[in-house]
């Protein structure tokens, strides 16, 4: 019981400390704090004593309210209409193709719908990070509406923003995967994080670019640019530059 109350309370400063609070982020907390509820509710001292009746009686109501809400819940989302967000993912697996047991990189400040592709189709998720937000956070005072932001040149870059660049190039080289996703730059438009140009920082990495003329891009959905690589670079793919502008104009 000590160690789920503590762990409780661990689930929610944790909550707090992340300062966002989607509905996942509850999780931790919640599934402790329910195990916590049976333990008091089984093992109370005394039951006779009329303390702990009502303590078994409190645990016993939380739990079955926390239980009633889960199980409407899952039936809500089992029976019921599609959701707006499952519709979303539904039109890029779609867009994309079979992807099962294929390799993705996603290069988007978070990690959306693509991640779908990995826990729903059965991609193989490449790359350390799951999303890339680090980027338009050491970013955020240079974007300015439509005009986006001006990227460092390696000698300008900090320490911990060649890093980042380095691991998420030597990550795609290494794994050449068969999937690309890029997230659509929106600048001036929406939250401030998907104004950046992902494509465009990368691709001034000589090897990030030169690995891109492999690619293909062959479509784009629910806001990703997606590109599959080919075993030859075809004529009419255009070239790095070009597929830039590409996503920049979309």
């Amino acid at each position: 019981g000590d160690v789920l109350a503590l762990a409780t309370v661990g689930g929610v400063l944790g909550l707090l400390l992340q300062g966002k609070g989607f509905d996942y982020h509850y999780y931790p907390a919640l599934a402790c704090a329910a195990m916590l509820m049976v333990v008091v509710w089984r093992t109370a001292a005394e039951p006779e004593h009329s303390a702990a009746k009502r303590g078994r009686l409190i645990a016993a109501t939380h739990l079955l309210l926390v239980s009633a809400l889960y199980v409407e819940a899952a039936a809500r989302i089992g029976l019921g209409p599609e959701h707006s967000e499952m519709r979303a993912y539904r039109a890029l697996e779609s867009a994309v193709g079979p992807v099962k047991g294929r390799s993705l990189m996603v290069l988007a400040p978070r990690s959306g719908y693509a991640f779908g592709l990995v826990t729903y189709a059965g991609a193989k998720w490449v790359g350390r990070f799951p999303c890339l937000w680090v980027l338009p956070v050491l970013y955020r005072s240079a974007m300015q509406g439509a005009d986006g932001a001006r990227h460092h040149a390696l000698e300008e870059m900090p320490a911990v923003e060649r890093w980042f660049r380095a691991a998420v190039v030597s990550d795609a080289l290494r794994a050449r995967p068969e999937l690309i996703l890029v997230g659509v730059p929106t600048p001036g438009r929406g939250p401030d994080d998907y104004w950046f140009d992902y494509l465009a920082y990368f691709s001034e990495d000589p090897a990030f670019a030169g690995l891109m003329e492999d690619y293909q891009r062959v479509g784009v959905s629910v806001g990703y640019v997606i590109f599959r690589r080919e075993s030859r670079a075809a004529p009419s793919s255009g070239s790095a530059g070009e597929r830039r502008q590409g996503v920049a104009g979309t």
